[in-house]
């Protein structure tokens, strides 16, 4: 495991990818959940590697290799999980989860790779953006797309109202 996260890496999961999900976030979910969506994160992925280049950060061929995008269902709401490529350090990403609210507010979840701070293992922990701020909801799943689909599903559904 690295000491810490690789700027690429944590740039796209933390920055870009929330960023997007300002103004009109129906519109960034309906493009994540088309035929273009790896071609969008690409796109996103090499505007990051471009603003890091011009920053002296070099990011390494291929940073973004093995993205991938699922479409699941959390308490009842059509969600976009990212996947990330391999997460190499805590704080980086291993999904970063996208969706619209009820009330059409634009969430941007992550699970992220962290260090059990009394055993030393690796471990995740769940976490989301909001407004600029980085929350940490504590430990999360393992880092399967149901494992996360199930978690997100019983965080939700305890905070949504009925």
């Amino acid at each position: 495991m690295l000491d810490r996260p690789r700027p690429h890496h944590y740039e796209l999961a933390h920055r870009a990818l929330p960023s997007l999900m300002g103004p009109n976030p129906e519109h960034v979910i309906e493009t994540l959940r088309s035929d273009s969506a790896l071609a969008f994160l690409e796109h996103i992925g090499g505007v990051v590697c471009e603003r890091l280049e011009r920053a002296g950060a070099i990011p390494p061929p291929n940073c973004f290799a093995g993205l991938a995008v699922h479409q699941v269902e959390a308490a009842g709401l059509p969600v976009v999980l990212v996947r990330m490529p391999p997460a190499l350090a805590p704080a980086e990403a291993i999904f970063v989860a996208l969706f619209v609210t009820a009330e059409g507010e634009g969430r941007v979840h992550t699970l992220e790779l962290s260090v059990n701070v009394m055993t030393g293992d690796p471990t995740t922990m769940a976490c989301e953006w909001r407004d600029g701020t980085h929350m940490n909801h504590g430990q999360g799943p393992e880092g399967s797309v149901e494992a996360y689909r199930a978690w997100l599903d019983g965080f939700l559904s305890d905070r949504v109202p009925d």
